[in-house]
This record gives structure tokens, C-alpha cells and sequence, in this order.
């Protein structure tokens, strides 16, 4: 598989679809079947140009997929699970093996954090928002960059929304990952918890990525 063949697979895609699916985005029930026609078939080109050694692929402890190189990043939430299970009113957190209930210790602006590796990557899921209609983020360290993936509800249209994002170094030190969303101040609030902790992971000068 060559260079050539991959810019001519991409070219069949409509320009429109893959800027949807590249960019963070609402998405409501009603279009949860194109949504997932869509991202079945981009993961299957994208799956293809990684065997060509153009992206590095990966797993989220989550479910959703990773597609990662030197000018791309991703995200496929087709098979997404959120790390935590709702009963009877009560909030589970699933993620670590468990079954730990974890209602009482988040809210719209207090997350839940549990630290943990992901393919030998330093790794945090975050569990925050209304007990009703929880959300949750995985973030991740990697080749001097923090990457996040988040899902949430929109309490205002009820729609599910899916984010991604990635920050180099002085980006992250910068503040670009605050995200500026309402429903989303307990991924601020985590962020803000763990700062020093992922700042102490990334390079301190340019020069430290080489």
C-alpha cells in the first residue's frame, strides 16, 4: 500500500463527512445511525493508511479509538462505553475492575479521578457532572503532548456530545485545555487538580523532544 493509494481512498470520502468527524461535535440521537455508518467506515480506511505506517492506532480504556500521527489525531466513539454503570439512581464506577459507588463524591463542578496507565501511557479517567446524566474524560500523556477524549449530556437539548483535544507543552501550560463548556466544569476542575501533575510529564524546553 503506497502514498498514492491512500490519497486516492481519501478522495472518495465527501470532504464535509470527514471535517464532521474530525471536529468535537453534538450529537443527537436522531443521528446516531449515520454517526456510526460514518465512523465504521473511517476507521476502516484509517485502520488501512496505519498498516501503512502513516497513523499509530490505539484503544482507550473507554472503547474509543485512537488514530495518531504526525499531522492527525482522531478520535472514533462508535465503541465507546462510558467507565461506570447507573443503578437504581446510584453512580458505579467500572473502570478499574470494581464496582465502587461513587455518587456522592462527584457533582456538576467535583470529578472523580482515577490514575492509571494506558499502553505504558500515564493515564486519568474522570468521572463528574449530576448524578442523573454523569460524563466522563480520558486523558492521556504521550510524545510530549496531553490528548483528552470527553462525553457528556447537554441537559439543554439532551444530546450526548463527544470532545477530543490535544495540547503540546506550552499549550497545556497556557491554559488550551480549559474547554469553556458549562457542562463540562468538573473536566476543568479535574484538569486544574491534576495541572502539576501532567506538567511534570511533559518536556520543560523544546529541545526535550528531540
Amino acid at each position: 500500500m503506497d502514498k498514492e493509494w491512500i490519497l486516492g481512498a481519501l478522495d472518495q470520502l465527501d470532504p464535509a463527512l470527514i471535517a464532521e468527524a474530525d471536529a468535537p461535535a453534538v450529537r443527537r440521537r436522531s443521528r446516531k445511525r449515520t454517526v456510526l455508518v460514518l465512523a465504521a467506515a473511517l476507521a476502516a480506511l484509517l485502520c488501512l493508511m496505519g498498516a501503512a505506517g502513516v497513523l499509530e492506532r490505539f484503544q482507550l480504556t473507554s472503547g474509543v479509538g485512537i488514530f495518531q500521527g504526525s499531522h492527525r489525531f482522531s478520535a472514533d466513539f462508535s465503541a465507546a462505553e462510558p467507565p461506570f454503570v447507573l443503578e437504581d439512581g446510584r453512580v458505579i464506577f467500572t473502570a478499574d475492575g470494581s464496582r465502587t459507588d461513587i455518587t456522592g463524591l462527584i457533582g456538576p463542578g467535583t470529578p472523580h479521578i482515577y490514575r492509571m496507565e494506558n499502553s505504558a501511557l500515564p493515564a486519568w479517567i474522570i468521572v463528574g457532572g449530576p448524578p442523573e446524566t454523569p460524563g466522563y474524560a480520558e486523558v492521556w500523556v504521550n510524545q510530549g503532548e496531553v490528548s483528552w477524549v470527553y462525553q457528556f449530556w447537554l441537559e439543554s437539548s439532551d444530546s450526548l456530545a463527544s470532545g477530543m483535544g490535544q495540547s503540546d507543552a506550552q499549550e497545556f501550560r497556557d491554559g488550551w485545555w480549559e474547554t469553556g463548556v458549562e457542562e463540562l466544569a468538573w473536566y476543568d476542575a479535574a484538569i486544574e487538580t491534576l495541572r502539576d501533575e501532567i506538567d511534570a510529564l511533559l518536556p520543560t524546553t523544546p529541545a526535550d523532544l528531540s
